[in-house]
């Protein structure tokens, strides 16, 4: 089937967000979309993420290179795609991002178009939420500094056919000094994201499903594109300290609830039919270890039988961190 989108990610040791990354992605992929994985000789278990997820992944290549942008420029010339996409292995998509795109392409002309604008959502490493970045383009104002959000671009391949490659001789904004390289014709994805509450649970009882929890805090705010999947969320507050320093009391975290999980997930998980906790998943052959981040506390480790029998059963897994400046 022909492709219509191109995402390109470049890595090296990324080892701790590349899973995250390539998860928001194969969660929304489509026939028409390509994954391509240009990868620098990682020699921490990137390469070992990457062929967790070969199935999903198009193309993937590990060998020495210059630097992203030299990563970046072996991703386009193997990329089948109509409009190119570049993320780093520390981005990831929001759900229902695809589906702006794929409506937006289907929805308008495009012919002569460069490149294909929106925003993005910036966090720091602890998921905390810092400000929503990306303006429309504006030639006067991009040639002072850049104001667009590269990495949720949709780039026209022949915009590469016609500009060459990335500058490999730039170690930063390489990217930027090949939008400048001519005036472009762009449009702005204008989004106005609808949203639902869902509602902050203190706890997770057992044998009370979630919709009819009575003991609620409060309520957050998600865009409702999320529920479209089918998918059910809920929100929970943070009392402790056994998944410090990622997650800190008082931290909001977003569940995805579903019955299962990835090694490495965190989770929401029923032991025993008490109440629930959070903890990291660690999967081994015939076993599952829950895993506290706070070295002050042991982890919790269950063989094949004592998950069938207490039975150890996953909730949800954590998607977001909201954590209020103070």
């Amino acid at each position: 089937m022909k492709k219509i989108i191109s995402i390109i990610i470049a890595t090296y040791n990324a080892e701790k967000t590349l899973k995250r990354c390539l998860n928001s992605i194969v969660s929304q992929k489509k026939d028409q979309l390509e994954l391509l994985i240009i990868d620098g000789c990682s020699t921490d278990r990137t390469m070992d993420i990457v062929r967790e997820f070969a199935e999903s992944i198009d193309i993937i290549v590990s060998e020495v290179d210059e630097g992203i942008y030299d990563a970046w420029n072996k991703g386009i010339r193997l990329a089948t795609g109509e409009w190119i996409m570049f993320l780093g292995a520390d981005d990831y998509l929001l759900e229902g991002a695809m589906n702006v795109y794929w409506n937006y392409l289907k929805k308008h002309t495009l012919d002569g178009i460069d490149i294909i604008t929106a925003q993005s959502k910036l966090i720091d490493a602890k998921g905390k939420y810092k400000r929503v970045f990306g303006n429309p383009y504006n030639i006067k104002e991009f040639r002072c500094y850049m104001k667009i959000s590269h990495g949720s671009t949709l780039h026209n391949r022949k915009l590469f056919d016609e500009l060459g490659n990335f500058d490999i001789s730039f170690k930063i904004c390489a990217d930027y000094e090949f939008l400048l390289r001519k005036k472009l014709n762009a449009r702005y994805i204008e989004t106005t994201t609808k949203t639902i509450k869902i509602p902050v649970l203190g706890k997770v009882p057992a044998g009370v499903p979630i919709e009819a929890i009575q003991d609620i805090l409060g309520y957050e705010e998600i865009p409702a594109s999320m529920l479209k999947s089918g998918n059910n969320y809920f929100a929970l507050k943070i009392d402790g300290d056994s998944m410090y320093p990622d997650y800190k009391t008082g931290d909001i975290i977003i569940i995805k609830q579903q019955s299962d999980c990835n090694s490495g997930d965190d989770c929401v998980v029923m032991v025993n039919g008490d109440d629930a906790t959070f903890k990291r998943v660690i999967k081994q052959e015939k076993s599952i270890i829950l895993k506290p981040l706070n070295n002050n506390y042991e982890p919790y480790y269950f063989d094949e039988y004592e998950i069938l029998t207490k039975p150890v059963k996953i909730i949800g897994i954590a998607i977001e961190v909201r954590r209020k400046l103070r």
